[in-house]
């Protein structure tokens, strides 16, 4: 009896070491992964969650955090795109890597370089005016300069890419403006609005700002607590004053979504077009 006990003791003994090796090892960015697949609209979901996971990772990784980034985002232009702005705007109060974050708006460039559909060039023109104003603040003037030639010379050719001009600050605005370039600008800083779910009718968002009779404050997310600046949203109403439209064409990032979302609830008197 007693010797059945003892080989029964061991035999639980080597079960629990087995099932101690079979914990799986830590594989990188793979929670961001499936948070990005979790998210409605993928890397264009929750900015806030995404950058949290994120963060998070980047603590885990310690150094071997680049490693492991670069080898992550490989061929994925739209990964470089999204996680150049992590790490130039972390969360959680972690140290901000603009120099990495250029390195990968690089990288994504050069990953499109070569592809001529609609999407990929705008893409190309999000990180050149990305790039341009990133290189300007590390004091990289040339750099910067030749990015916004690129970026101009993209909507010179096709007009119709202002859609994928990105938003960005108002300082940030100031900043591309400022830079030289080679060839004339066809845009205004303000982003072209147009969207293909916009309504056709519209008034033009100067007159309607001072006649709202219910403009709801914002409630931004608390990633964007450090965040400031002007956001502009355009707006399309119907003949009652509600809103039925409503689309963020500048301003920080982080703010755009609880511009959009107040600017849905604003309500306007019922007037015409002829009575603006």
């Amino acid at each position: 009896m007693k010797a059945s006990l003892g080989v029964l003791s061991i035999c639980i003994l080597l079960a629990g070491f087995g099932a101690v090796a079979q914990e799986p090892a830590h594989v990188p960015f793979a929670e961001l992964e499936r948070q990005v697949k979790k998210q409605d609209g993928g890397w264009n979901g929750d900015k806030s969650v995404l950058s949290a996971v994120f963060d998070k990772e980047r603590r885990q990784l310690g150094d071997r955090f680049e490693f492991e980034l670069l080898k992550y985002i490989a061929g994925d232009a739209e990964k470089h795109y999204w996680i150049s702005s992590f790490l130039e705007e972390p969360v959680n109060g972690s140290k901000p890597l603009p120099y990495l974050s250029l390195l990968v708006m690089q990288q994504g460039l050069s990953l499109l370089r070569d592809k001529t559909d609609e999407e990929s060039v705008g893409r190309s023109l999000s990180f050149g005016v990305l790039a341009a104003v990133l290189s300007q603040k590390l004091g990289f003037r040339d750099l910067a300069s030749s990015y916004k030639n690129e970026a101009e010379r993209l909507l010179s050719r096709d007009p119709d890419l202002h859609a994928y001009f990105p938003a960005i600050s108002e300082g940030e605005t100031k900043i591309y403006e400022a830079l030289p370039s080679r060839v004339k600008s066809v845009r205004s800083s303000v982003p072209n609005d147009n969207s293909a779910d916009r309504p056709k009718t519209r008034v033009s968002a100067g007159v309607l700002n001072g006649k709202a009779t219910s403009l709801p404050i914002p409630t931004y997310p608390i990633s964007a607590r450090d965040v400031s600046g002007e956001v502009v949203v355009s707006i399309v109403f119907d003949e009652s004053g509600k809103v039925i439209w409503a689309h963020a064409v500048s301003g920080h990032p982080l703010l755009q979504k609880a511009a959009e979302d107040a600017a849905h609830k604003a309500l306007f008197p019922p007037f015409t077009l002829a009575g603006c």
